[in-house]
């Protein structure tokens, strides 16, 4: 008896309105499936960059572990004498030496900007050979560490020192305060609940990641999150449809509906016209159907497809972001756009908004939070492992994304502060920097499979 996968099929979209995957079965975007999707988790873990700059100032000047640390000078050290940077080129062939499992493994250390960085991808196998995501964190760190002992020659009692330029204040502390080492993901510990990694990534990094573009922006967070309810367990049953459709419709420009709504409303729309939009193509596609008509002609609607409504109702939620930050150019509206989309959605159709409440309560607390606590913050540094933002699984945050990614610079801390060299560096990287077309590459790929 053939296994039964899921029957719908899914036109992708890009940016630009270009065919990326023409009708195939959504089962080959699931992140359980799809090789591209691995691909884009694999490559954020085991990528890792070292500020070999930033460590070489540490131990010649002391500041160590933080902001707060200065360790006086201790001329018998003579830790002053350590070139980091004149001998980053030993250090790099030292690093992969120990990090190499195999003579065709594919461990891989490049050295950035002169010798001022150093980005290190461990092997596969050594990566994943634990049960933790931060094995290839701990591993690439420990040889740097070692690597800059034995290319040095280091006095046995400045270890300490050059740990806590490499790794920080760890164990000390366990979140690698002060650490000279970048990473895309965190520690475990700063995780708000198991399955919180790949959504504890500042959104400034993803757009930084994106080169800003808005669609790729959604995507990319779009992804993230729907792989973390995997790991969560709560893509199960009835909700695995219901994510996968949210993600293929609203991430990933499922046939093209978010770039059509912007097309009707994005030059001189309002989220108003958004939302009148969005519920004529659930009419006319036969998503929702009236139920009922009350003598002041207001109308009521019922759900025909609820997974697929929940999707349109996301691409809505989306391009009233999209159109409403863009017009200001500012990404501080977002958790208005997503507020009062839902409110007037559920006004003008008797149905549930977004999340089925999760979406307007997480909207009205995240602004609270942004502009009262905060005192003027930016969306752009909150992550789905904020302590409001994590309930708004897979749907809420690529409006984050696509906000952040639309801004013109008016947060008051940029992309371009927080995340510059990390952006730098991951958006070389096609599958990270277009994960639209990595998506749709991996379905046609096994489209097969489901067919």
């Amino acid at each position: 008896m053939p296994y039964p996968y899921l029957k719908d099929r899914v036109s992708l979209y890009s940016d630009r309105g270009e065919v990326l995957a023409e009708d195939v079965p959504i089962e080959a975007i699931s992140p359980l499936h799809n090789p591209g999707a691995q691909q884009v988790k694999d490559t954020l873990c085991r990528t890792i960059l070292w500020n070999a700059e930033e460590a070489e100032y540490k131990i010649k000047s002391g500041h160590l572990g933080d902001e707060y640390i200065h360790i006086p000078r201790t001329p018998w050290l003579a830790m002053e004498d350590y070139e980091i940077m004149a001998n980053i080129e030993k250090i790099a062939k030292r690093v992969e030496e120990l990090l190499r499992t195999a003579p065709d493994d594919d461990t891989e250390v490049q050295i950035l900007r002169g010798g001022r960085y150093l980005l290190v991808r461990p092997p596969t196998r050594l990566a994943w050979c634990g049960i933790e995501y931060q094995t290839a964190l701990t591993n690439v760190a420990y040889a740097i560490e070692q690597a800059c002992v034995d290319v040095c020659d280091a006095d046995w009692r400045t270890y300490p020192y050059i740990h806590a330029a490499i790794y920080g204040r760890f164990p000390q502390t366990p979140e690698y305060d002060g650490s000279s080492l970048r990473w895309m993901l965190k520690p475990v510990i700063e995780d708000e609940n198991p399955g919180y990694a790949l959504r504890n990534m500042l959104i400034n990094h993803i757009a930084a990641c994106t080169r800003s573009r808005t669609l790729e922006a959604a995507a990319l967070c779009s992804l993230l999150e729907t792989i973390s309810v995997v790991e969560m367990g709560e893509m199960l049953g009835p909700w695995y449809r219901h994510y996968l459709m949210t993600m293929a419709y609203q991430g990933f420009n499922g046939n093209d509906l978010v770039r059509d709504i912007l097309k009707e409303c994005g030059q001189n729309g309002t989220m108003a016209d958004v939302v009148a939009y969005t519920v004529e193509r659930m009419i006319d596609d036969g998503v929702i159907k009236e139920k009922k008509t009350f003598p002041s002609g207001y109308k009521m609607y019922e759900s025909v497809d609820e997974d697929l409504r929940h999707a349109y109702l996301s691409s809505g939620m989306l391009a009233a972001t999209i159109v409403n930050c863009g017009s200001a150019r500012a990404a501080q509206g977002v958790m208005t756009s997503i507020y009062y989309f839902n409110d007037q959605m559920e006004m003008e159709t008797a149905l549930p908004c977004t999340g089925y409440g999760v979406s307007m309560g997480t909207a009205l607390a995240s602004g609270f939070f942004s502009h009262t606590i905060y005192g003027g913050s930016a969306p752009g540094l909150y992550s789905g492992n904020h302590v409001i933002t994590k309930t708004g699984k897979v749907y809420y945050m690529p409006c984050y994304a696509a906000a952040v990614a639309i801004d013109a610079g008016t947060q008051t801390w940029t992309p371009e502060m927080t995340s510059e060299f990390v952006g730098d560096v991951y958006s070389e990287i096609d599958i990270i920097r277009e994960p639209m077309e990595a998506i749709a590459e991996g379905a046609l790929e096994i489209k097969s499979k489901f067919e």
